[in-house]
């Protein structure tokens, strides 16, 4: 798969219809619409070209590290079904592959195409056939006699060839694992012991791994991003169904989430699924889908505990004053962009919920590590301003290295008593 299979080309030139048709029919379709191969639906033209619903192109690797094995599957497809012209779509220009394409399309003795676009406009091509570039490859591995395995990238590193069989686990481990994420749709973590097939890797090939410092609702608006970005806007389902999960998880990650808009997205997704141009549009629902489907209890806990588990929502984070650490020094109201810390000599600063933007810089300004952040609900102690135990009157505080924070106070203690004598 990720080497130039030339002598796949070669194979192709001795086989006749009936073998080609049954190396192809035993070979797995890569792609999320799978290719109808049967000789009697003659066709004008075959494209090759990613899946639209591929937002990370990992897969284009294989147009340079394996042209060759490209084009003897484009080949074999195309005497199948007839085709007068082949086609690959690719989504950057490079004159070098064109040209190797090219050389090889010689070989074969195909009439080849080479067009480049960010997606694939399935309305441009009358009477054809579609098909992945990924399945082309496998293909051409087949016509050696090569078991055709999977192209995978994990956690966006160098892709890698992988055969069918192995587990998820021995590429990703154990440990602090929450999920996988396999091209936009979310798996929970017992997907690991699976068996790697083409059904599973469908689509991208990317694998990344969701841990306990992810957040779910986080994610899956990053998903949704990366779909609406690639979305051509022809679809109806597909154009608005997308801006209406990107709506309604946005409102969640803000805060404003309800029960309700759980059950739209749910039933929009639906039809999402039913009513599609192309593989993006038939993905376009699976982020917040398979989000709510494996991780619901997590999203839940956003709407109705007003509480993001792992920290990541700012929305659900807030930050407030220890009473016992502060000395009163004021830097934190100094740096804060918003102006939502009151002051009041001998008292600790105040944050105000409505007024602070989560930036943490009154964090990083506290030399006395007196801000904390929490998840959840404020202490009691942080909901009113409380007299400071050790006022320092605003004299500059210097962090020491101490142990214990009770031989940090009695040290401000001592500077603030000598400075007034």
């Amino acid at each position: 798969m990720l080497s130039n299979n030339t002598r796949a080309l070669n194979a192709l030139v001795g086989k006749s219809e009936t073998e080609i048709h049954k190396v192809v029919l035993d070979v797995a379709d890569c792609g999320d619409i799978p290719l109808e191969l049967t000789p009697s639906k003659k066709k004008k033209v075959v494209v090759g070209a990613l899946n639209n619903a591929d937002t990370d192109g990992m897969l284009a690797v294989l147009i340079n590290r394996n042209p060759a094995g490209i084009v003897a599957g484009l080949a074999a497809v195309a005497r199948l079904l007839e085709a007068q012209e082949s086609v690959l779509v690719l989504r950057r220009r490079d004159t070098d592959a064109e040209a190797r394409l090219q050389r090889y399309a010689l070989d074969v003795n195909i009439n080849l195409s080479v067009r480049y676009a960010d997606h694939l406009d399935t309305s441009e091509y009358s009477n054809a056939a579609f098909a992945d570039i990924c399945y082309l490859a496998a293909i051409a591995d087949a016509l050696v006699g090569v078991e055709p395995a999977a192209v995978l990238s994990i956690d966006g590193g160098a892709p890698i060839e992988v055969a069918f069989g192995q587990t998820l686990r021995e590429l990703i481990g154990v440990a602090n694992v929450k999920g996988l994420l396999i091209d936009h749709a979310f798996f929970p973590k017992e997907i690991i012991d699976s068996l790697i097939t083409p059904e599973l890797v469908r689509g991208s090939g990317v694998i990344n791994v969701i841990n306990d410092s992810n957040c779910i609702v986080e994610a899956c608006r990053e998903e949704i991003d990366k779909l609406i970005s690639a979305c051509c806007g022809r679809c109806t389902f597909c154009r608005e169904g997308l801006y209406q999960h990107s709506k309604i998880i946005d409102s969640i990650v803000k805060g404003r989430g309800k029960q309700d808009d759980i059950a739209i997205a749910e039933e929009l997704g639906m039809a999402m699924r039913i009513s599609y141009g192309c593989s993006l549009g038939l993905r376009a629902a699976e982020p917040i889908m398979s989000a709510i489907q494996v991780f619901g209890s997590e999203i839940s806990a956003h709407i109705d505990r007003h509480l993001c588990p792992t920290g990541s929502c700012t929305a659900y984070v807030h930050f407030y004053v220890e009473p016992g650490e502060c000395v009163g020094c004021g830097n934190c109201s100094k740096v804060c962009p918003c102006g939502g810390i009151e002051e009041k000599a001998g008292y600790t600063p105040f944050i105000d919920e409505f007024s602070c933007v989560k930036c943490g810089d009154c964090v990083s300004a506290c030399e006395v590590k007196a801000i904390k952040k929490c998840v959840g609900s404020l202490p009691g102690s942080a909901k009113s301003p409380r007299k400071v135990k050790n006022y320092c009157d605003g004299r500059p505080v210097q962090q020491e290295n101490t142990e214990r924070d009770r031989l940090r106070r009695r040290h401000l203690s001592d500077r603030h008593t000598n400075g007034n004598e």
